[in-house]
């Protein structure tokens, strides 16, 4: 027989062991050390505020696509990026000409929508619809859709059940395009740019700000050999985030209009 003693010692010792294993069992998982591949499938941030698919929406095709022509010859594909905002500030309400009261979101959704009725009969156009906000496209990652009847309804569809969530950051998506090099990229919008996620602050300080920033880049991407024309149209925008879109826009080669 043990004596009380040496039983209580050994009781101790028992239950401080339990407690350990306890306290393990309970601590979180750490993260993976860096430089070491993740197992995960999630994409890797790029230019965002969180894993994103940006990288991944296409706005070109393979290769240089040929469509025929009625007088019996061929031309280039065009290819059409559409850049819609779904941040939380698309949810603030405006006054139109015609005195309607509408959300930013229901008047960009109205003009997209024009837009795409625009290009319906065209047979020479490759289309994708992406947003920033949240992060969607309409080809779901795939290569852009011919213009048809059909892909013009179910795009317009697709326009009338997005929604409004998240952060304007609308560097990333950019990036992607002007690297990407459809024919022409048609921005709606109705909020300030958030900060590039991903971009060092020293980075942005030395450009003279998250809005400098991305007109540099955007001037940069161009003079770099980039052909994509960026035209953006704003939706209650201040006079202060106007006269940014402009300044975006003519780097981008192309122009801004209210909506």
């Amino acid at each position: 027989m043990w004596s009380r003693p040496t039983f209580l010692v050994c009781l101790l010792a028992l239950l401080t062991a339990l407690s350990g294993v306890s306290r393990a069992q309970d601590q979180p998982k750490s993260e993976p050390e860096a430089g070491r591949e993740s197992n995960s499938d999630t994409p890797k941030p790029e230019g965002h505020d969180r894993p994103t698919a940006y990288p991944r929406v296409r706005f070109k095709k393979d290769g240089v696509e040929k469509v025929n022509t009625p007088d019996g010859g061929s031309k280039e594909l065009l290819t059409r990026a559409y850049l819609l905002d779904l941040s939380a500030a698309m949810t603030a309400t405006i006054t139109l000409s015609d005195d309607r009261v509408v959300s930013r979101l229901e008047r960009a959704k109205e003009l997209l929508k024009q837009s795409l009725d625009t290009i319906a009969k065209r047979r020479d156009v490759a289309f994708n619809i992406a947003c920033f906000g949240t992060s969607d496209d309409f080809a779901d990652r795939k290569a852009p859709v011919s213009v048809s009847a059909d892909a013009v309804e179910r795009a317009k569809k697709w326009v009338e059940d997005r929604v409004a969530l998240g952060d304007s950051d609308i560097y990333g998506l950019l990036k992607v395009v002007f690297e990407q090099g459809p024919t022409s990229a048609s921005m709606i919008v109705g909020s300030d740019p958030a900060s590039p996620a991903g971009v060092d602050a020293k980075e942005l300080e030395q450009a003279g700000g998250a809005q400098d920033f991305i007109i540099k880049q955007v001037e940069a991407w161009r003079k770099a050999g980039s052909r994509t024309a960026l035209d953006i149209t704003g939706i209650g925008l201040s006079d202060t985030q106007r006269e940014f879109y402009k300044k975006l826009a003519k780097a981008g080669g192309g122009t801004y209009l209210d909506g």
